[in-house]
């Protein structure tokens, strides 16, 4: 199944990332097999135990990472990894020098405040200014857990809770549409270099869908469980 590869490739451009970083940082503190053994184990407590752990957003090769201070779930795209991985902590920060990110969910130290999303200092603050809540602000930073931060954005700041989807939702589309079709010119070139036909692709046609398959017949099952939930909430 094309998924299947799919996943399987996002499984080993997680293991490549995770060796590149180790070799790099090992070099740059000495180069000793030591070192390198202790990043690597550093970097391996990161990632979730066990099989099937690994939470993989979608065939579209995204996977999710967790900030380590704040508990804050982000979705990112496979070849972004060994940027997040190399990210720490500044001097400045209770967790100064620390690893910013990990592959499994952290638990929020007791204690720990969160700001609300439009607060002024709050991290995505920039981009939340580009996309036209600029002057926007709430000086609340004692919020206790990013699920009560969601709540007091949905309730306290609808329009710009509503806003703040519907950017990250169409984000979400463009970014899985662009990698949906590198993974589709890598089938398709793995096939030629094996002297055979290219996959044929087949997508889901029903609007804002980015699954697809390597079957017609799987997509037409696909697409009438589409149907049936429509059916269900008595949409046309």
């Amino acid at each position: 199944m094309v998924q299947d590869r799919v996943q399987d490739q996002v499984q080993d451009q997680i293991q490549e990332a995770l060796v590149d970083v180790a070799a790099e940082e090992a070099q740059q503190e000495g180069g000793t097999l030591k070192v390198l053994r202790d990043v690597t184990s550093e970097l391996e407590g990161l990632i979730p135990k066990g099989e099937g752990t690994m939470k993989l957003m979608s065939s579209a090769g995204k996977l999710s990472v967790w900030n380590r201070h704040s508990g804050r779930q982000s979705n990112i795209l496979t070849d972004q990894l060994r940027f997040q991985l190399r990210k720490r902590f500044p001097a400045n920060h209770p967790m100064a020098g620390q690893r910013v990110y990990s592959l499994k969910p952290v638990e929020v130290p007791a204690g720990t405040k969160l700001k609300c999303w439009l607060h002024p200092e709050h991290e995505k603050r920039p981009w939340l200014d580009g996309i036209g809540l600029a002057g926007k602000t709430c000086l609340s930073d004692s919020i206790p857990t990013e699920y009560a931060a969601r709540v007091h954005m949905r309730r306290k700041h609808t329009t710009a809770y509503d806003l703040i989807q519907d950017v990250q939702a169409r984000e979400e589309r463009r970014k899985d549409r662009e990698v949906r079709q590198q993974q589709l010119e890598a089938l398709q070139t793995m096939a030629k270099g094996q002297g055979g036909p290219a996959p044929e692709i087949y997508h889901c046609r029903i609007e804002n869908c980015n699954r697809f398959f390597d079957s017609e017949s799987g997509r037409n099952q696909h697409e009438y469980s589409h149907k049936k939930d429509n059916d269900a909430r008595g949409e046309d």
